[in-house]
């Protein structure tokens, strides 16, 4: 068997499609000084930001731990019902808010890559509240160490490796935003969820925990209007909002 430690192709997938090659450090840009001469300059400025990281399954949706049921595919997606409004609740606070998933279904083929990328279109169809988008994209590892063909078995992306985070930072970076480590949050149900975040230097909640966040009706009314309220507004009772 080759000595899969020297591969430098392994890679992740967004839902969309595209191939992010991870990790990714770019500090200079390669640019043309006028005169046909290529020179080497700084890149533009970034805009810092904060990011809430969700696990999918049995963190934003139901899986095999809350129905012991797989998701394998759109028609297999039920979102929890009060994970649209936190969603909501965290993005009109500044964060940007990104999926991070393993999907080691697809390297085991229980779901065509097609399919997986259906249940992720539906997933973040279901995170909508009123209509609008919270769920911004969604970063999946589609290997599995058990898969039978060879260049599915070993990644940099497949939590607890922090490989998924990496490509969701230089997406970023492609949009001008600097990821801010320390200010972002990581939600998720399982320990290599905890030790992804622990290995990115990001703070975790338990999915649990996160969850059972109680959304008051007033606040998410005033903030449909003002989009000034905090999620720590929305633990207050209706009476003090």
């Amino acid at each position: 068997m080759a000595d899969k430690s020297l591969r430098r192709d392994l890679t992740c997938e967004d839902v969309y499609g595209g191939v992010v090659p991870v990790p990714v450090t770019v500090d200079l840009q390669k640019a043309s000084d006028g005169d046909g001469a290529s020179v080497w300059e700084p890149m533009p400025t970034f805009q810092t930001t904060k990011v809430l990281f969700v696990d999918m399954d049995d963190t934003v949706r139901k899986g095999y731990g809350t129905t012991g049921k797989w998701v394998n595919g759109p028609e297999d997606v039920e979102v929890f019902e009060q994970v649209p409004a936190l969603l909501y609740l965290y993005k009109q606070r500044g964060y940007r808010i990104l999926g991070i998933s393993n999907q080691g279904g697809v390297a085991l083929k229980y779901m065509s890559r097609a399919k997986m990328r259906a249940s992720m279109a539906e997933t973040i169809e279901q995170c909508k509240f009123n209509g609008e988008v919270t769920l911004e994209r969604i970063f999946v590892c589609p290997h599995h160490p058990d898969a039978e063909d060879e260049t599915l078995v070993e990644c940099m992306c497949r939590k607890p490796a922090p490989g998924l985070v990496f490509a969701a930072e230089q997406h970023l970076r492609l949009l001008n935003y600097a990821l801010v480590p320390s200010r972002s949050l990581f939600v998720g149900d399982r320990p290599e969820d905890a030790r992804c975040a622990a290995a990115a230097g990001i703070p975790f909640i338990q999915a649990e925990t996160w969850r059972n966040q109680p959304v008051s009706p007033t606040v998410l009314s005033r903030m449909r209007a003002s989009g000034k309220l905090s999620v720590r507004d929305s633990h207050r009772g209706d009476d003090q909002c």
